[in-house]
């Protein structure tokens, strides 16, 4: 193959396998957001605690411990945490230049008459409800600090503004579309048998929700505010009833449905792949050895995933003086959209 690569082919691939004709492929990830301003709906995530108004990062701190302070106890789940994506979620160039984008949306004409007023700290909640879940204890002027921080790159005024460990392990199981936040210093995950908080330091319960994929879409789906940025719960939603695929080697064609030798898998939940299980204790000292989970949340920006999701096959089909015709085979072994999944 000669030439330079001078564009990007975008393939959005969904689970299954495909068979086509390129000159040069090209892999590439997009998330996107956009504003339906047409159907613009704001949102409000339940709270099962009284909590009092937050106005400053310093009594957000006192709420939203810094996972420097879990990280005494659960090292191991800290070090990962602290490589994931989870860590930065409002700190990053990428969530910076979308953000900066949504801002300039909201001040839009469209949008104020949507609104049927001026774009106020209501409408900064939309993308940090999942970015920065605690903005939801914020006061409007808290809310306006963090959003000029971030529209600004000044990161170390919103250190502990993240996805982490409070943010997470407050959500209870009962609730409703968003989940219920409860700050309240007891800690919620999928052990079924926790240590009692003499052991632990804080009180610890079983929580069903952590253990599926329902727990995942509270963020990574499209709610009832119209922002959309991650939808692989929905795409894997969309393929959720198992596949019936054939043994035998790849032939680079989907199975027919009623073939004697096809096969049902078993559905899996988002945690079984991006967290994936461990046998070890749950806390630096003392507990016992149990299988708790990885929190690299690794995806498509790992490498090591490629691997699992993509299965390529080429093939030269015709060869002639400076060009080469490949056939790639690909398929997509995961129930999300690729690129964008």
């Amino acid at each position: 193959m000669s030439g330079a690569i001078d564009r990007e082919v975008a393939v959005e691939m969904k689970p299954g396998v495909f068979v086509f004709l390129v000159m040069v492929l090209i892999l590439v990830s997009f998330c996107g957001a956009k504003a339906d301003i047409l159907e613009w709906k704001t949102m409000a995530i339940e709270t099962s605690e009284s909590v009092q108004v937050l106005d400053s990062m310093g009594d957000m701190r006192k709420v939203f411990v810094s996972p420097l302070v879990c990280s005494g106890c659960h090292r191991s789940h800290h070090e990962e945490w602290d490589k994931s994506y989870h860590a930065k979620s409002v700190r990053n160039a990428g969530f910076q230049a979308l953000f900066l984008k949504y801002l300039e949306d909201l001040k839009k004409e469209e949008m104020k008459q949507a609104l049927g007023r001026e774009a106020g700290p209501q409408e900064l909640r939309q993308c940090l409800f999942c970015h920065a879940p605690m903005v939801q204890f914020a006061s409007d002027r808290l809310v306006q600090q963090i959003a000029d921080a971030v529209a600004h790159g000044r990161w170390d005024e919103i250190q502990d503004v993240q996805i982490n460990c409070v943010v997470c392990h407050t959500i209870t199981p009962e609730g409703k579309w968003t989940g219920s936040f409860s700050p309240s210093g007891t800690m919620y995950g999928p052990i079924e048998d926790p240590a009692p908080a003499t052991a632990s330091g804080h009180p610890s319960k079983f929580s069903p929700l952590h253990k599926g994929s329902k727990f995942c879409s509270l963020c990574h789906s499209k709610g009832p505010f119209n922002v959309y940025c991650s939808l692989v719960y929905d795409q894997s939603q969309a393929v959720r009833e198992p596949v019936r695929r054939a043994k035998g080697p790849r032939r680079g064609r989907r199975a027919p449905q009623d073939q004697s030798r096809a096969v049902r898998e078993p559905v899996k939940h988002c945690q079984d792949c991006h967290m994936e299980g461990l046998g070890r204790r749950a806390v630096a000292v003392g507990g016992k050895e149990r299988t708790v989970h990885s929190h690299l949340f690794p995806g498509g920006r790992f490498k090591e995933m490629w691997g699992k999701a993509i299965y390529l096959t080429l093939n030269v089909e015709k060869v002639s003086p400076g060009e080469m015709q490949v056939q790639v085979v690909m398929e997509n072994k995961i129930p999300h959209n690729v690129p964008d999944g």
